[in-house]
């Protein structure tokens, strides 16, 4: 009975903690705050929305607690003032940089903070922050307040908000730990909860001060690397790095469908070997980059090692980058840093290109051993604005299975495979006569609703089979004066066709085709090497590849 008794006691007084007037504000503020992440069209999906609220009812749980316990010492109403208006500061910033450069305060927006002097802020503030736009937020302000208080107060102490309240508190709480947990054992750093202004732009901050540190570190290594090179080293290495190209999409890997006719032509005369299996280190463009360009393939430390252009510029290449993504100066990466482009680069372009077969122009061929490293926007959505008119060749009519909505979205995504396949023949084209080895692969795969109703990549570790974005098409071109002049690379090129491969370990291969010494190169890394060694291949930070891929495989819907 008294057990019973003091469960009740517990109980009630839960639910009028539930119920108070100021945790109601303060949920009521935090919605608010975290609907500024509605405006971007990914995140207006019911499932996001439901999310937001849980999140917003954890969290004004939490602070309406310390706001009870700092009545103590009489300094709950200092905290209630500066939590409201950091709610309400981050709320108006959001607002202001998507009114104004569409998009809101997270990673990208503190990149370019970070990188903006002080001249260029004034220059902001004095052309955007006006006197009318102040009295207008002020105003604003006020009557949101005003509103939100009487909302409250009118909800305040009714069982049925304190018991709904209590469950979107609980559901808040499920969200935060799965998402937390998705980020410490798989390293998402989308899965960082970002449905909360709070957490958004501390998460944002925290990367951006850790990148900050990594490149300065990078920058301290690779200016101490040292490499060689004998004179009758390959003369033209070009990697194409695509961008969400599916294997699952690709007539070279047993789609029905023709949006590989060009390359398909070069398997059949022998200048294109396609590796059948292969595996990227992860669904996200940065983290494939961090795994890929060090000579260190784990990219939580991948600032320990050199860069592969770096090791080749050193030995002696003329090296060049075109990419139709990361620009130098445009953003916290080590891809558009001044001083570690200039370490690994003689050349970047500067802007980007409609399509990426416009880029190509900007390549230029010179008589010495060049590397020319290409960064592709190929496959990646919106999937109607990669390919010109004249490549628009399947239609919804190609399709079944699905709605007619994601017939033409698929549609659009083969158009674009297509589309791709013309741009790497191009290349192929422009070096048929040369002592050239082209290697191309894609940061990571592409779903386009083969398994539901989903599109798109970046949640691999939580979809019911993880392959279609993690499993990535590589093929490697070699010309005719390549295998008379190295015969014996072009032979190992061919025989290692069926070997499982991941795609950190390519940079190591570029340095042994290119016959590049330096003491960071780890033959057994490298798939033409008699030294290879065919390792676990460790997916998304802690997943075995080869466990999920030998699992039951789930069929495309059409």
């Amino acid at each position: 009975m008294i057990n019973m008794l003091k469960v009740q006691s517990i109980l009630r007084y839960v639910l009028k903690i539930w119920g108070n007037k100021t945790v109601l504000f303060l949920f009521l503020i935090n919605l608010v705050t975290n609907s500024s992440l509605l405006l971007i069209p990914e995140y207006r999906e019911l499932g996001n929305i439901c999310c937001a609220v849980g999140v917003s009812a954890v969290f004004a749980l939490i602070e309406g607690i310390l706001y009870h316990l700092l009545k103590k010492i009489h300094l709950h109403h200092v905290f209630l003032v500066a939590i409201v208006s950091l709610h309400i500061l981050l709320f108006v910033v959001d607002i202001f940089l998507y009114l104004n450069f569409n998009f809101l305060l997270a990673q990208d927006a503190i990149d370019i903070m970070a990188q903006t002097t002080s001249t260029e802020a004034k220059s902001f503030l004095s052309t955007y922050v006006t006197f009318k736009f102040l009295f207008c937020t002020v105003l604003a302000i006020v009557l949101l307040i005003w509103l939100l208080n009487g909302i409250a107060s009118k909800l305040a102490h009714r069982k049925t908000v304190s018991i709904g309240f209590m469950i979107l508190s609980l559901i808040g709480a499920i969200i935060y730990i799965v998402t937390i947990a998705n980020y410490v054992f798989y390293h998402n750093g989308r899965s960082i909860p970002q449905l909360h202004s709070f957490t958004r732009t501390a998460y944002s901050s925290t990367v951006l001060l850790n990148k900050y540190k990594q490149i300065v570190a990078l920058r301290d290594n690779n200016g101490k690397v040292k490499a060689s090179m004998p004179s009758n080293s390959v003369s033209t290495i070009i990697v194409i790095i695509g961008e969400s190209f599916s294997s699952y999409h690709s007539s070279l890997y047993g789609y029905s469908k023709e949006t590989n006719p060009l390359l398909a032509k070069r398997v059949v005369d022998g200048s294109l070997t396609v590796y059948k299996d292969v595996a990227t280190y992860s669904d996200h463009t940065e983290m494939v980059m961090c795994s890929f360009f060090p000579l260190n393939k784990q990219p939580d430390i991948f600032f320990t090692d050199p860069l592969f252009p770096v090791c080749f510029k050193v030995a002696g290449y003329n090296t060049v980058m075109l990419d139709n993504q990361y620009f130098v100066g445009n953003g916290l990466t080590f891809l558009t840093d001044a001083k570690l482009s200039s370490l690994m680069f003689d050349y970047r372009n500067t802007k980007n290109y409609q399509y990426d077969g416009e880029m190509l122009q900007e390549i230029q061929y010179k008589d010495v051993p060049q590397l020319i490293v290409l960064h592709l926007q190929g496959q990646h959505y919106t999937y109607s604005d990669r390919y010109p008119e004249q490549f628009k060749c399947f239609t919804r009519n190609d399709y079944s299975n699905i709605s007619e909505e994601q017939k033409d979205i698929v549609a659009h995504y083969d158009n674009a495979t297509l589309y791709n396949d013309y741009v790497v023949d191009q290349i192929i084209k422009a070096n048929e006569d040369k002592d050239c080895l082209i290697v191309y692969f894609s940061d990571h795969g592409e779903e386009v609703f083969e398994i539901d109703d989903y599109m798109g990549h970046g949640n691999a570790a939580f979809r019911s089979d993880p392959t279609y974005q993690i499993k990535v098409p590589l093929f490697i071109w070699t010309s005719q004066l390549f295998c008379e002049k190295h015969s014996e690379k072009a032979k190992r090129i061919k025989e290692s066709a069926d070997k499982p491969i991941i795609t950190s370990d390519l940079s190591h291969f570029l340095l042994d085709v290119a016959d590049i010494s330096t003491d960071r190169f780890n033959p057994e890394q490298s798939f033409i090497n008699d030294r290879y060694k065919i390792n676990k291949r460790m997916i998304l930070n802690n997943i075995d590849y080869e466990a999920i891929k030998n699992q039951q495989r789930v069929t495309s819907r059409y």
